[in-house]
């Protein structure tokens, strides 16, 4: 996503950066500027424009003026500003992070390295999102906690077909697949995950023989011949049954919400993400702000 720059439109951006205006300001701006555009063509693209900077996040209405997302003024003097810019900038990466934006490698500019301690400016970030942007931080909140109540959901649905598996071979190994050693036969523990793939999708049980081996399509599951008619009626009779269909819905009904709070996540990080690239520093601080948090502490 990128702002256009146009002449006026460029006009109206460093009027913004330099301090807040208001529509009228920017009217006699562009008038000065671009005499021969009549007072009807002035004000519809300054309202074109204030409109489309609003919605990028990069412009903000406040008291009646409109002001860049953070403009020169708000802070102490240009070193202030561009140390902060600076930090802001090192910053893309963690947001990219956290809201699960990737890239490939070639991609990335010169100011958007991944630093070998991401996890520290990932708390930073965050840190940031929880001190100057109130609505992101929430989102970030939500999406974590659909994302910890799909993994719970899916834990104990694993652990209750489990349990079945234990009672219907207890005399066999349980373990992963692809790590059964000397084991003359084994059952393997990513039955249960294959069974809710099954019934979220609506695949028929596929399970073959390949020696003494036992596949799920192309997935290993077990191992001994002797098992394999036992194996297809628990995976065909667990598939069927009501109860497992209901939790797989349960999960998938998360598993959606928590899809459509990170998409919205993923869409604020990147406005912000967006004004840091156009020159605004983010808002709040951190533990590794040069200035800003330690100016903070003091206060």
């Amino acid at each position: 996503m990128t702002v256009m720059k146009s002449p006026i439109k460029k006009s109206i951006i460093e009027a913004l950066r330099a301090r807040c205006r208001s529509v009228k300001d920017l009217k006699d701006i562009v008038n000065k500027k671009y005499p021969e555009l009549s007072s009807d063509a002035v004000r519809k693209r300054v309202s074109r424009y204030l409109k489309e900077l609003v919605k990028l996040g990069l412009v903000e209405e406040r008291d009646g003026e409109y002001c860049w997302y953070i403009y020169i003024n708000d802070l102490k003097d240009r070193e202030d500003y561009d140390v902060k810019l600076n930090h802001s900038r090192e910053m893309i990466p963690a947001l990219r992070q956290i809201a699960g934006i990737t890239l490939a490698r070639d991609t990335f500019g010169p100011d958007e390295y991944i630093d070998e301690n991401l996890r520290y400016l990932e708390k930073g970030a965050e840190d940031h999102l929880m001190s100057g942007y109130p609505d992101v931080w929430n989102l970030l909140t939500d999406y974590r906690e659909e994302k910890e109540k799909v993994k719970h959901r899916r834990n104990l649905f694993y652990s209750a077909l489990m349990e079945k598996m234990r009672k219907k071979f207890e005399k066999e190994t349980i373990l992963e697949p692809g790590k059964e050693g000397r084991h003359q036969s084994f059952i393997g523990n990513n039955i249960p995950s294959l069974i809710r793939s099954r019934i979220q999708y609506g695949s028929p049980s596929r399970l073959h023989l390949d020696d003494d081996r036992i596949w799920l399509d192309k997935i290993m599951v077990a191992k001994g011949k002797h098992l394999f008619t036992d194996i297809e009626d628990f995976v065909e009779r667990e598939t069927e049954d009501e109860i497992n269909i209901i939790m797989v819905k349960q999960i998938e009904k998360i598993r959606n919400k928590a899809t459509e709070i990170g998409s919205e996540l993923e869409q604020e990080i990147g406005k912000l993400i967006l004004r840091i690239k156009s020159g605004g520093p983010l808002l709040g601080g951190c533990e590794i702000c040069p200035i800003y948090f330690s100016k903070t502490k003091k206060k």
